[in-house]
């Protein structure tokens, strides 16, 4: 396998990126720090998954397409980011999810600890579907300082679980097992987030709900969080589903709550979360900017491109075949929101 490195902190392992200090972990969408305006900090640190999910909407897994993968390789490097953006929030919860699951990073324990200590790190989640993860994998979360697992879990039927995950190896048994290890002996908060993929799962989610209030989840955080089957552009789409409309899937979440005595409807609060500051932005939407192109991106026709400060990591997108890595754009930022900076030449 061919291994190629630059002073900028990336090393690329087949279609794989590792980055490390000096890279910018603040500006993609795939890794780093993502800042939508509340106390908390989405965290990522890989872009890869064991599974191809059937209705995965960032389309992750073995069987993804994409032009690259990433992982960062480098807990002191993300420290020091969390810690500037710290700054500007008295406290905060960190998430640790992504375009992939954070589980199968074999250092993610690591991760953990090393923002486990900041003072204003109020919780530290892990969103994850526990595969392949083991009993030793919890024990390190906990010792590292883990307060919550949100688990996506869509059936607690075995060969629909294959089925759904899109790997025959994927195992509901085990990964009730993990979930129950988790809850009943090291303390772990547990909130299962299932994916409503309607006339495919109904009965299974169901199932979920019962199973949750059965092991006695909620004492902490809000025991589930159903989450609504989307089709997105870029994302894997379940054959002869229509996506359901935001009021038809609160009307059955509104019968599910009544059925079940329990709260299905969540919103920020429920979380914990309120509305903060966020991380200052220096590059704004219609501005123009001198980008350096470093690697290609996670899809067709994108790049990693970074400006001359090296303060902030860009996505360029470009159908030009002219392009090359090492070459200087002037370009347009045409997305600003949350901090992830996506450009377009001009």
């Amino acid at each position: 396998m061919v291994i190629l490195e630059s002073k900028l902190g990336l090393t690329k392992v087949g279609k794989v990126l590792e980055i490390r200090k000096p890279f910018p972990l603040i500006g993609h969408i795939s890794f780093g720090i993502i800042d939508r305006g509340y106390n908390n900090l989405q965290v990522r640190i890989t872009t890869l998954c064991s599974l191809s999910c059937i209705f995965c909407s960032v389309s992750a897994g073995p069987k993804s397409n994409r032009e690259r993968e990433f992982i960062l390789r480098d807990p002191e490097w993300l420290y020091e980011w969390i810690k500037y953006a710290g700054n500007f929030k008295s406290s905060f919860h960190l998430i640790f999810d992504g375009m992939g699951d954070p589980i199968t990073h074999k250092d993610l324990p690591e991760f953990v600890k090393a923002v486990r200590e900041m003072k204003n790190v109020k919780s530290i989640t892990v969103e994850t579907r526990l595969f392949p993860a083991n009993i030793k994998t919890l024990e390190k979360l906990k010792d590292a300082g883990i307060d919550r697992l949100n688990v996506s879990i869509d059936t607690l039927n075995e060969e629909k679980g294959k089925l759904l995950s899109g790997n025959n190896f994927y195992s509901v048994k085990k990964v009730k097992e993990l979930i129950k290890y988790a809850h009943e002996e090291l303390g772990i908060a547990i909130h299962l987030a299932p994916v409503w993929i309607p006339t495919v799962n109904d009965e299974d989610i169901e199932e979920i709900i019962q199973f949750a209030i059965k092991i006695g989840l909620g004492e902490k955080f809000p025991p589930l969080g159903i989450q609504k089957y989307v089709s997105h552009k870029y994302g894997r789409k379940v054959p002869g589903i229509m996506a359901l409309s935001w009021k038809e899937f609160e009307k059955w979440m509104k019968k599910l709550e009544d059925r079940y005595k329990i709260k299905l409807l969540l919103d920020p609060k429920d979380y914990g979360l309120e509305k903060s500051e966020r991380i200052p932005n220096g590059y704004k939407k219609g501005e123009i900017v001198k980008l350096s192109l470093v690697e290609k991106g996670l899809l067709k026709n994108e790049y990693l491109a970074i400006p001359p400060k090296k303060d902030r990591v860009f996505t360029l997108i470009s159908r030009r075949e002219s392009l090359s890595i090492g070459d200087i754009v002037y370009a347009k930022i045409i997305h600003d929101k949350d901090g992830i900076l996506i450009a377009i030449p001009v």
